[in-house]
């Protein structure tokens, strides 16, 4: 199962995508905001964790 974690900074918004809540980090992803960050999970069947 794959969780995403979004971390916001000033200038970015970075949605990580790990193996499972504790696990190995797959991907990272730039995306707008959260919205955006939910879309992106919805279509690629990813549990969005901390968002």
């Amino acid at each position: 199962m794959r969780v995403a974690y979004l971390t916001q900074t000033k200038t970015r918004c970075f949605l990580t995508i790990k193996e499972g809540p504790g696990g190995a980090t797959v991907d990272t992803v730039i995306v707008a905001g959260k919205r955006e960050a939910r879309t992106y999970c919805a279509a690629h069947g990813i549990k969005a964790w901390s968002f």
